[in-house]
């Protein structure tokens, strides 16, 4: 008799008491992401022995070690968007959690990670969208710091420019550039306001193939290696 370890995914399929349907868009759900059907309310999971005999298998005991056992337990809304995941040990103690917030078009507006090791630690995401929904902005907090990345996007809705600030400091600017096809034809990072760190310059045929390539890295002493392709 052989044994294996195997995960039995227990589905409580809770009915929405609102029967209310979203409208159908190409926005997938985090259901559909996960390949889950139907109105599932939260999946569970836990760790069991998988026990193979002949041609077939049966469930054995579950497993409680603390160098196996990761059970978890995610949770949906209406609409099928994830609102919390939940680890946690086989005694039932929480060690992480992931909460989620959404605003009235169904936008991830907030997320909350609560590691439960130790004293605990938390991380704070904030998101900012434009008009037409896109990402603007990602507020990151934890314990007093606060991370910012800012998006500018032109007038065709594309990300042209990301900033990373800290504490009000620019630490990474990445800008790039597009040709009339949509091709990226341009990148280039920079630490704080004007050491380059990577330059990327590509070129494309009439077919969008792309013909040449040109990498530009700099160390800590601007001192550069080029690539041609």
């Amino acid at each position: 008799m052989k044994k294996v370890f195997g995960i039995l995914f227990t589905i409580c399929l809770w009915l929405f008491s609102c029967s209310k349907k979203a409208d159908d868009t190409d926005h997938k759900s985090d259901l559909s992401n996960y390949h889950f059907n139907g109105k599932i309310k939260s999946v569970k999971s836990e760790l069991f022995n998988l026990i193979i005999e002949k041609d077939t298998f049966k469930i054995g005991e579950k497993i409680n070690s603390l160098a196996f056992d990761r059970n978890s337990l995610l949770e949906f809304n209406e609409l099928g968007n994830l609102t919390s995941v939940k680890e946690f040990l086989y005694n039932g103690k929480v060690i992480k959690e992931d909460i989620y917030t959404y605003d009235k078009n169904d936008l991830l507006i907030k997320r909350k990670e609560i590691d439960n090791y130790g004293k605990g630690s938390f991380l704070d995401f904030e998101f900012k969208y434009d008009s037409k929904d896109s990402l603007t902005s990602v507020l990151i907090s934890s314990d007093g710091c606060k991370r910012t990345l800012k998006i500018e996007r032109d007038s065709n809705n594309r990300p042209i420019e990301r900033k990373t600030i800290q504490n009000d400091t620019v630490q990474l600017t990445y800008s790039v550039k597009y040709d009339k096809n949509d091709n990226l034809i341009s990148e280039i990072q920079f630490r704080h306001k004007n050491a380059p760190v990577k330059l990327i310059e590509r070129s494309f045929n009439s077919q969008n193939l792309k013909e040449k390539e040109k990498i530009i890295e700099y160390n800590n002493e601007n001192l550069c290696t080029s690539y041609n392709s």
